[in-house]
């Protein structure tokens, strides 16, 4: 994420993912590491080959400036792999 301004509080970012797999891949279900951070996402089967975006939304109301912050996205899906986690770092400034 890098430098994120604390004014506005509300700051998106988008993750893109893509299906790999030969079969439809169904993410079940997104959570995150800190209150502060949520996750959208389409609840439709992604296709083979596929990609599709998360919007990772980060409300920085409660940070401190100059403070460093690390979040993590915690994935579940139908995938061989069906645990995958995505880390997001960066601080925060006036």
């Amino acid at each position: 994420m890098g430098v994120v301004h604390k004014t506005p509080s509300i700051h998106t970012y988008w993750v893109e993912i893509q299906n790999t797999g030969k079969g439809p891949l169904t993410i079940s279900d997104v959570r995150t590491s800190c209150f502060c951070t949520t996750v959208e996402w389409d609840k439709s089967p992604l296709q083979p080959r596929k990609t599709s975006k998360l919007k990772v939304i980060l409300d920085t109301s409660e940070m401190e400036p100059a403070e460093l912050f690390v979040r993590e996205i915690y994935i579940k899906s139908d995938a061989d792999n069906p645990d995958v986690n995505v880390t997001m770092s960066g601080s925060i400034t006036d």
